[in-house]
């Protein structure tokens, strides 16, 4: 799980399409037999936080970390300050 003081969630994140088909295709033997990545997706999610919302970012973040950690650069945003609304 993610940390909680961390966001994955950032203006900004590169996909690597073949990591992506890794993650989607670990998703998928993970679901149950006919469960395609979407609703296995959907399905993971806890009951009672279906209103939190789902994030691919984070689910991507967490994903790499745990499994390509060499080729995660993170980035904090108090090196890199930006403004969500900008004047």
């Amino acid at each position: 799980a993610p940390l909680s003081n961390v966001s994955y969630v950032t203006q900004w994140q590169v996909w690597h399409k073949p990591y992506v088909r890794e993650m989607l295709s670990e998703v998928e033997r993970r679901a149950p037999e006919g469960v395609h990545w979407p609703l296995a997706v959907l399905a993971s999610v806890a009951s009672g936080y279906e209103e939190q919302g789902f994030s691919e970012y984070t689910m991507y973040a967490t994903w790499l970390l745990a499994r390509r950690r060499q080729q995660v650069l993170l980035v904090s945003s108090r090196d890199y300050p930006w403004l969500r609304d900008p004047p």
